[in-house]
């Protein structure tokens, strides 16, 4: 279950529930708890994402913010360069030449990049069926009309990290499935996903400090060093484990224990 709620044309927020859930009613109240787990009621309190009441103009009139009407979807499917098209301009990331079909690509490598931020992403495909009747004229005397069901195709974007998640949503209106997986990338990046990963990246980086990462070089070297000295091809030998949702002082304390000398 997806939760959409948009104050206006360009502002809004996704919460969504996984598929885990055995009939709609829980997938629904999984949805609710995210939402509001999420913040969705500070969202929507005041508006806009305000966390106080909209200031009053000088003829005492509130400068609300109204809410666009949404157009309805088309029945026959939209290409996914029109989509690209309706997202705000200048678009904040470089599609390079291959255009917006190769976006899952970029995602993927950009999370790749943020090591150390614990990302993980999980695409929810959404299916709708579409109805239109089609008209047949036989010996230009008699009408024959027959129904065409075709599906269409949307997807759910969800970008988590121990507490925190990121959700993006584009409705089924398109007749592909990649291209549906295309445009919520779109989306994502509009949206100003690539510097939010890129900002976790550099948080992740600056855990330890540069003259910590050269001490550790240096110690690394005496210690290999003096591993040789017992033995010909005597190395340093580390046992790694990892948690996604651990902490860091526990991550760093426990490989500190785990660190041996082979003799």
């Amino acid at each position: 279950m997806a939760l959409r709620i948009s104050l206006n044309s360009h502002v809004c927020r996704v919460y969504a529930s996984d598929p885990v859930h055995n009939t709609p009613w829980q997938a629904k109240l999984a949805c609710a708890n995210a939402a509001i787990k999420e913040g969705v009621m500070a969202f929507i309190q005041f508006g806009n994402g305000q966390t106080e009441p909209t200031k009053t103009v000088d003829n005492g009139v509130e400068n609300l913010d109204i809410r666009s009407d949404t157009p309805p979807l088309p029945t026959t499917g939209i290409t996914l360069q029109d989509f690209f098209d309706t997202l705000p301009k200048p678009f904040p990331e470089d599609i390079s030449d291959k255009g917006p079909n190769n976006t899952p690509t970029w995602l993927n490598l950009t999370l790749q990049s943020a090591r150390g931020a614990r990302l993980v992403s999980n695409f929810i495909p959404i299916i709708d069926n579409v109805r239109h009747r089609k008209l047949d004229i036989i010996r230009s005397s008699f009408l024959r009309a027959h129904v065409i069901i075709s599906l269409v195709h949307g997807s759910i974007l969800r970008i988590e990290r121990p507490e925190e998640t990121r959700t993006y949503l584009v409705e089924a209106q398109f007749l592909k499935r990649h291209d549906a997986k295309c445009a919520v990338c779109l989306l994502a990046m509009s949206q100003g996903v690539g510097t939010y990963i890129r900002g976790l990246k550099e948080e992740a980086e600056n855990k330890i400090p540069v003259h910590m990462r050269k001490l550790t070089e240096k110690v690394l070297q005496v210690l290999a060093a003096e591993c040789g000295k017992v033995r010909l091809g005597n190395r340093l030998l580390f046992d790694f484990s990892t948690e996604r949702d651990g902490k860091v002082f526990f991550f760093c304390l426990a490989h500190a224990k785990l660190v041996h000398l082979a003799f």
